[in-house]
């Protein structure tokens, strides 16, 4: 009988510990904010999360990176919290979406200007629309054809399809061209600074946020010299957080904090024009 009685009070102090920790294990889900992006948003996820999770230790923030089309479709099949995108969402997404149910809210956070970049030493100053799309397409194959370029073959570096910042530089500068067949690919903001941080005769564009002394940022003829974006740049667009429109108390906390004057200072001190 004594041994009975041990057994069933052991039953109940487990199936006790079972149930706490099946509380903990939720409250530690609903505290945990998963973020997905392309290396545009990166810095900016970062600086974002350093600075909340500072006063609210308890909320933990992950970010994966990836391209624009596979930040949405993590959303829409739940992987996510938030995902990020430099472009529209798109009809067919947002078709994919309500056929579960789903309505997204996207969050304009900030401004970003796609800047086209060369080494330092190249002294282009300024190219307009119609030069890009030439050197692009694979037309203007020489610094040389360019007044003050230099006598070298033009090395075009672009970033991999898929990505919102190729389907930006498609829609604002080639249309309906098709880039050149020799262009080099590469999949991140960074690998292109890289680049032509160390190659005399490359192009290449990144986001602004990714700008440094290394490269030269080339400006558009007849907008003046590149300094910051604004709305009036034509190759300037709003950077996206979106959600599912399901907020956990730990996700309405950190959209409440991007959106207020914190975040938007965090924002500005990491190099992003806050929107």
């Amino acid at each position: 009988m004594r041994r009975t009685i041990m057994v069933v009070v052991q039953i109940v102090i487990l199936s006790i510990a079972t149930f706490i920790c099946g509380i903990c294990r939720s409250e530690a889900a609903a505290d945990e904010i998963r973020i997905t992006g392309s290396t545009t948003f990166a810095p900016l996820v970062s600086a974002l999360k350093e600075s909340f999770v500072r006063k609210n230790p308890s909320i933990k923030i992950t970010f994966t990176q990836s391209n624009a089309a596979d930040s949405i479709n993590a959303l829409i099949a739940g992987d996510v919290d938030i995902g990020c995108s430099a472009r529209h969402i798109r009809v067919e997404e947002s078709d994919k979406a309500e056929a579960k149910g789903i309505k997204f809210t996207c969050h304009s956070v900030a401004l970003d200007c796609v800047v086209p970049i060369v080494h330092p030493s190249n002294d282009i100053k300024s190219l307009s629309l119609m030069q890009l799309n030439s050197i692009f397409k694979g037309q203007i194959t020489n610094w040389n054809e360019i007044d003050y370029g230099s006598d070298s073959h033009i090395k075009v570096i672009v970033r991999e399809k898929g990505s919102a910042m190729y389907d930006f530089w498609q829609e604002k500068i080639m249309h309906e061209d098709q880039i050149s067949p020799v262009s080099v690919t590469f999949k991140s903001n960074q690998d292109i600074v890289n680049i032509v941080a160390n190659d005399h005769s490359a192009i290449g564009y990144t986001s602004f946020s990714y700008l440094n002394t290394h490269v030269k940022a080339v400006s558009l003829a007849g907008f003046g010299t590149f300094t910051i974006p604004t709305e009036y740049h034509p190759l300037s667009r709003k950077l996206l957080m979106c959600t599912n429109g399901k907020h956990s108390e730990a996700l309405q906390e950190f959209i409440d904090f991007i959106n207020g004057p914190e975040g938007k200072q965090v924002m500005q001190r990491a190099g992003y024009i806050s929107y």
